[in-house]
């Protein structure tokens, strides 16, 4: 489910319709759409045995970070872009785009977390987006 707006709220309502036509209401439930920029962050492929491709969805511009950490907790390196730089405090441009994460040779087969922020530059009513992608790689 989509939902068009930023910084909404949400709501929805859980109903039924008995035998004899009449509406039944069980719930309703709100939940607040934040005012964020990172609307998507998908890997591909998930899981992976080298390399994996992260696609980020940006809706306005920002100064993104991007950062891989073990399931410890333990930062392990900072994402690089599509010209080999790191991505730490670089200006992102509304759209796709596009960063790879190369799993060294001695990296071990487990769960990873790349965390991206992203801090508006332009709009201050833009809260700090943060966007989790779970990784799985496999040797």
């Amino acid at each position: 489910d989509t939902v068009k707006y930023r910084s909404a709220d949400y709501c929805y309502r859980l109903y039924y319709v008995d035998f004899f036509n009449e509406e039944h209401y069980l719930a309703t439930g709100c939940t607040r759409i934040p005012n964020a920029v990172i609307t998507k962050a998908h890997p591909y492929p998930n899981p992976f045995q080298d390399k994996t491709t992260i696609e980020v969805f940006l809706e306005d511009n920002v100064m993104l970070t991007a950062t891989v950490y073990d399931l410890k907790g333990k930062e392990m390196e900072k994402l690089r872009d599509e010209k080999g730089d790191f991505i730490a405090g670089i200006e992102a441009s509304v759209g796709k785009h596009i960063y790879e994460f190369q799993a060294g040779e001695f990296a071990s087969q487990g769960l990873y977390d790349v965390i991206f922020i992203a801090y508006p530059i332009e709009d201050p009513s833009i809260e700090i987006s943060r966007a989790v992608v779970k990784l799985q790689l496999i040797r």
